[in-house]
């Protein structure tokens, strides 16, 4: 057996929520297994951002994975998906200074180094099921 195909391969929806009357924000992360297992994690702060949310959503995905997996991780957050892919290596060499929510993207840098991710956009019109829900669940975790 390839030893290759024996890595857990799941997909992250990370999604955020921000009630701007109440200052207080959600998200939400569902885990999605290769077999369809799922996973459905969700919180909210008080005091915080959108982009702080996507990135607690994208840590809690990630934080629990006890050995390496394939990741993808799906997000309507430009900010996540392109921190990700594109800006990371450049934040991680200046130390994270000068960068929007450093303790967040710290912990991720440090997460994400032990899997194989892959971070994808999905806008919010696109009508998949599994964003739309963790949206859905992001709101209510907000409230």
């Amino acid at each position: 057996m390839n030893p290759e195909t024996m890595v857990p391969q799941l997909s992250i929806y990370a999604a955020s929520a921000y009630d701007a009357a109440r200052q207080a924000g959600g998200w939400c992360a569902l885990v999605v297994s290769n077999t369809k297992a799922e996973r459905v994690l969700t919180g909210s702060e008080g005091e915080t951002t959108n982009n702080r949310m996507v990135l607690r959503a994208a840590l809690s995905g990630m934080m629990p994975l006890k050995s390496m997996c394939r990741i993808v991780l799906v997000s309507d957050s430009q900010y996540l998906v392109r921190g990700l892919n594109e800006w990371l290596p450049a934040w991680r060499d200046c130390r994270f200074e000068g960068v929007k929510n450093p303790d967040l993207w710290g912990l991720i840098d440090l997460v994400s180094g032990t899997h194989d991710v892959h971070s994808v956009w999905m806008p919010k019109k696109t009508q998949d099921f599994s964003m739309t829900r963790a949206v859905r669940l992001a709101q209510q975790a907000c409230r």
